[in-house]
């Protein structure tokens, strides 16, 4: 898979391989070995992240698309690679007390594959489509079968391997969504009785309305929602972005493996926790397994956590759940425009 550099690639974060001074050698039409797109709407050259074959992540605002790109549909079978996210943040320990079993896990994302070998031992609760209003939750493109895995893969690829699911499927192509899809998943999942509520994915538009009918929902149902805030965006401004910044939803952000801010998390000062988001190993909808990296990974993730918190103490209430969790966080994270601010990480 190959790029052409089309100007001098002035955006750019270093790999772990990678030095300045190799970085800066690229000119103008070099052609670069490109391992994985990161993230992204289109492959031309915008609004995308890439990774080099020698450990660099580039911006797009210096390379272009070759006709020879596959583009996000390349999947290198990982399974090997168990998730940093394990022995860095402890899960193996809490695995010693509780996998989450008896939390009902609702996850409103492009569906899943169920008969994952890692998934395929999880129990099921309920399945519903909301694009054609059937109970066919089949993935056609992998975000929501690495999101479910995330938060219950087996073989140390997921957070809490014992909790139960509810699938539902809210989009078809992983971007974003519209409003009457999404209310009627979280209409379900609260419904549902779901514990939790997992959405890796942001509106096409927002109203008032829609905040207000979903509020109602979270005042009336012991569900705890987590939402994502958009990757990127225009690189430090601050944006909102929603369902992660309903008043009733946690906002997820992403940090990497250095505890440090993710390049893949949008500058917004209403980021509620952040989690692991980078180089995250989990199920994909083709039977193997796949790396990704974004807000979208480190919502799961926290949300995996908050459920084996309350599978020790399933008497606790939403309120008391979420303030003990945020008291825990005793790492921060801030963005370089705002250095002032200080976001808490998850700390299991």
């Amino acid at each position: 898979m190959k790029g052409i550099v089309t100007k001098h690639l002035n955006k750019r974060i270093q790999g772990a391989s990678l030095n300045a001074q190799k970085l800066n050698s690229y000119e103008v039409g070099d052609i670069v070995e490109i391992v994985e797109i990161l993230n992204g709407d289109d492959i031309d050259g915008n609004n995308v992240w890439y990774r080099l074959d020698d450990g660099a992540y580039v911006w797009s605002g210096g390379i272009a698309g070759s006709a020879e790109m596959p583009g996000k549909e390349t999947v290198i079978d990982t399974r090997i690679q168990k998730n940093w996210t394990i022995e860095k943040f402890g899960i193996d320990k809490i695995w010693e007390t509780t996998k989450g079993k008896g939390v009902k896990v609702a996850i409103l994302d492009s569906g899943a594959m169920l008969d994952h070998p890692d998934l395929a031992v999880v129990p099921i609760i309920a399945t519903k489509n909301f694009l054609d209003n059937s109970e066919d939750v089949t993935d056609n493109v992998g975000h929501g079968t690495h999101c479910a895995g995330i938060i219950a893969g087996q073989n140390e690829i997921g957070v809490a391997p014992e909790v139960s699911l509810l699938i539902g499927k809210v989009t078809d192509t992983g971007k974003r969504i519209e409003q009457t899809a999404l209310f009627n998943g979280l209409k379900w999942a609260y419904e549902s009785e779901a514990d939790i509520i997992s959405v890796s994915l942001t509106l096409k538009n927002f109203s008032q309305e829609l905040a207000d009918k979903v509020l109602a929902l979270d005042k009336k149902h012991p569900g705890i929602l987590f939402c994502s805030l958009s990757n990127l965006g225009d690189m430090g401004r601050n944006l909102d972005y929603y369902p992660a910044l309903l008043d009733c939803a946690i906002s997820v952000g992403s940090i990497n493996e250095q505890f440090r801010m993710d390049v893949l998390t949008a500058r917004s000062s209403k980021i509620d926790i952040l989690g692991p988001g980078r180089d995250i190993n989990s199920t994909w909808n083709n039977g193997g397994y796949k790396v990704e990296s974004g807000c979208s990974m480190a919502t799961p993730f926290v949300a995996g956590v908050f459920a084996l918190e309350f599978s020790r103490n399933r008497n606790i209430k939403k309120a008391d759940l979420k303030k003990k969790v945020f008291e825990k966080s005793t790492s921060f994270a801030s963005f370089k425009y705002d250095p002032k601010g200080r976001y808490p990480i998850i700390n299991p």
